[in-house]
């Protein structure tokens, strides 16, 4: 589905593209006007416009060296392509019957060059304008896919509508050449709890877990700023530590939802060692007016509360307010590397 959704926006302009060709070959030549000779006009173009778009897309997204390696190779198709098309329309073409001009002109004539260079800077304009967007072609597309996938499914809502708007959304507005890179991220993130909701173990390697757990503050500090979530890890992530599958991400994304990103303290997650037990602590300031109109919603938290309270002493969950800073505490019991 979505690899065909890709291909949409590109046919569409590819059949623009024919159609402005067909009308402008009709109303410039009139009598001499052909459907063959047409097809044959709106190939070459298009043969041109896609080297041409991928050449700017590089210009526009590539390294400072790719660049200029781009804008040359853009100068020498630019300088060749009077002799290439020269070479085309009065000698290649005419062999095959199909003949695109009234007269023959030299390769120096002033008109032939003013057309030649005039089509190059018309299919350049238009194809830098879809080159700028492409990337934002390929979002809405993944979006559209995302969010396709979420309607049947039946994972937690709270989890999905708080991701949804404060990264997502936000996202299709296009925030520069990270973005492809976030939404990857993010369709990783969303794979994986569906895949989670559907299969019937409940435990899952800590490693796993906390590979989507850095890819969702990779997407908040993208959001909100590099500034506004801090990370500290004292001790390795085991991989053969089982936990509760979503323990870590939900208690994130609860933070995520209530924290106060107008404030100057970041969100604080901070993993250590403590005897044999890890703890990971989640901290983040929330804005007393908005916990006064929510007071009591603690509909994640109570629903990890009763998760883990089926494993007995494996995992221990605490939280507390201080002032204005909620600190949510996960403990993973005997924990061994």
């Amino acid at each position: 589905m979505l690899s065909k959704s890709k291909l949409l926006p590109y046919l569409l302009i590819t059949f623009i593209v024919i159609l402005i060709i067909f009308i402008g070959n009709a109303i410039l030549y009139r009598a001499n006007f052909s459907i063959i000779n047409s097809l044959v006009v709106s190939i070459i173009m298009l043969f041109y416009f896609f080297i041409l778009e991928g050449i700017a897309y590089k210009i526009w997204k590539g390294s400072s060296n790719l660049r200029v390696i781009c804008i040359l190779l853009l100068c020498l198709i630019f300088f060749s392509s009077f002799f290439i098309i020269h070479k085309l329309v009065y000698d290649i073409l005419p062999n095959f019957d199909i003949k695109l001009y009234a007269y023959r002109v030299e390769l120096s004539n002033t008109v032939f060059i003013k057309n030649v260079t005039t089509s190059f800077l018309t299919i350049f304009f238009l194809s830098s304008v879809v080159a700028s967007r492409r990337d934002a072609i390929k979002s809405h597309m993944i979006i559209k896919e995302l969010w396709y996938r979420n309607t049947f499914s039946k994972s937690n809502p709270h989890f999905f509508n708080s991701l949804f708007t404060t990264a997502l959304c936000r996202a299709i507005m296009g925030q520069g050449k990270d973005s492809p890179d976030m939404l990857v991220k993010l369709c990783e993130i969303v794979s994986y709890v569906l895949r989670r909701e559907g299969v019937k173990a409940e435990f899952i390697s800590l490693k796993k877990e906390w590979i989507q757990v850095e890819h969702f503050i990779d997407l908040m500090r993208w959001y909100y700023g590099e500034d506004k979530v801090m990370l500290t890890i004292n001790d390795e992530i085991s991989e053969r530590y089982q936990i509760i599958s979503l323990l870590i991400l939900s208690a994130l994304e609860n933070a995520n939802k209530y924290a106060d990103w107008e404030s100057e303290v970041p969100i604080v997650i901070k993993v250590h060692k403590v005897k044999s037990d890890l703890e990971i602590i989640i901290e983040n300031t929330f804005c007393k007016q908005d916990r006064a109109q929510h007071q009591g919603e603690r509909s994640g938290i109570s629903s990890l509360s009763q998760r883990i309270s089926r494993y007995g002493n494996k995992y221990k969950i605490a939280y507390k307010e201080n002032n204005n800073v909620f600190i949510f505490k996960i403990t993973l019991r005997n924990y061994d590397i």
